[in-house]
């Protein structure tokens, strides 16, 4: 098999895992009125989609998966704009909307400058630190909440392999720019804090059996919003 049918490959599962979770952080949201998706790492995935999808794109493929992910997240946005402010009762409603908003064009902007700094290998180094980002903040959410609400192991896997197929393709096999360090180390990282991620939703589904509740009912000590 050539190089470019192994990058075609690996981007491949890449955007089928990535949209498998999606629709199924859409599906979770819904039916447990909540949001799956960390609000700081929703910010930071419209932002990058809507860059490389419609301003600055970075090839047909990689920018039709980016049309793609950028409506699904969409969904998402909704989700998080339907039911966020039941996750933080600390925060008037609107005071949550009105921070939503200006973390959604601070990203844009960041984003945005970040591709004009870096040229033409942006969408690869904005991206992995994009991913990067969102794999901590999936943890530090599922640790705070201490339930399945919004989750699933679904979704932990599908992030799990997809970007790892998606470090191997573009640290591998994309020809259109040089091997850096940079991509291989946060690869790793991300490697690392998906299956941390995918472990502790293995935890939640495990410890209410013990006292034989559902994983995805509240509990006063364990509900903490993100």
């Amino acid at each position: 098999m050539s190089r470019d049918a192994l990058y075609a490959l690996c981007l491949g599962v890449l955007v089928v895992s990535w949209v498998v979770v999606y629709v199924e952080l859409i599906r979770l949201g819904l039916r447990d009125r909540t949001f799956g998706m960390p609000v700081a790492a929703l910010c930071g995935n419209l932002a990058w989609e809507f860059q490389f999808a419609w301003l600055t794109p970075y090839e047909p493929l990689q920018q039709t998966a980016d049309i793609i992910w950028f409506l699904l997240d969409l969904a998402i946005l909704y989700t998080i704009v339907r039911f966020g402010p039941a996750e933080f009762p600390r925060l008037p409603r609107a005071a949550f909307h009105v921070l939503l908003g200006v973390g959604l064009a601070a990203a844009l902007g960041l984003v945005n400058l970040l591709e004009r700094a870096l040229g033409d290998a942006a969408s690869i180094y904005i991206g992995f630190g994009d991913t990067l980002l969102m794999s901590v903040a999936f943890v530090a959410m599922a640790l705070a909440r201490g339930n399945l609400r919004g989750q699933s192991l679904l979704v932990g896997y599908c992030m799990w392999i997809g970007t790892a197929f998606g470090s191997v393709a573009y640290y591998f096999f994309d020809d259109a720019h040089p091997r850096i360090a940079l991509v291989g180390y946060t690869g790793v990282l991300i490697f690392v804090f998906y299956a941390a991620y995918v472990a502790v939703l293995h935890s939640l589904r495990a410890a209410p059996r013990a006292t034989g509740t559902h994983p995805r009912h509240l509990s006063a000590e364990a509900e903490q919003p993100v």
